[in-house]
C-alpha cells in the first residue's frame, strides 16, 4: 500500500527501484536473507519487517541499507500530504514514531478503500455485507 501510495501521488518511482524490487519478490528477499545470514526464515522475515517498521538493518548487507532508505524517505513523503498532517504530533514517545504514523496513515487508506467498495456492493440490489472489518467484508450475495 505504500508503494500504491507513492504512485497515486505521482512520485518518481525510479528513486524507489529497491522498495518495488522488495514489494514484488519479498519471499526471494527472505529467502535470500535465510542464506545469506545463515539463519531461520523467522528470523530474516523479522529483520524484514522491521525495516519496514523503520529500524535500522541488524545485518551489515547493503541491500538493507538501501531499503531501509528508500522506506525512510517514502513514508516522509506519505506523511508529508495534508490529510495526514494530523499525526504530526502523536507518537512522540514511541520509538519510532513515523512508523506508528505510517500504520495509521495506511489504515486509513485501506479504510477508504474497503468503504468504497462496500458503497459498491450496497447499490446492487440484493446483496448486502453481514461484516465490516477494518480490512475485510463478509459479503452475501443471490
Amino acid at each position: 500500500m505504500l508503494c500504491n501510495e507513492l504512485m497515486a501521488l505521482g512520485t518518481d518511482m525510479d528513486d524507489y527501484k529497491v522498495l518495488l524490487c522488495f514489494k514484488e519478490h519479498y519471499k526471494a528477499w527472505r529467502s535470500f536473507l535465510c542464506e545469506y545470514s545463515d539463519c531461520s526464515p523467522k528470523e530474516a522475515k523479522k529483520s524484514l519487517i522491521r525495516l519496514v517498521h523503520l529500524a535500522t538493518p541488524t545485518r551489515q548487507i547493503p541491500f538493507l541499507w538501501a531499503l531501509a532508505y528508500e522506506l525512510k524517505k517514502a513514508v516522509a513523503i506519505v506523511l508529508d500530504q495534508d490529510k495526514f498532517r494530523y499525526l504530526q504530533d502523536m507518537f512522540h514517545l514511541k520509538r519510532h514514531p513515523d512508523a506508528t504514523r505510517l500504520h495509521f496513515a495506511l489504515a486509513s487508506i485501506e479504510d477508504s478503500i474497503l468503504q468504497d467498495l462496500a458503497d459498491s456492493l450496497t447499490s446492487i440490489p440484493d446483496v448486502h455485507i453481514n461484516s465490516y472489518m477494518f480490512d475485510g467484508a463478509v459479503v452475501r450475495a443471490p
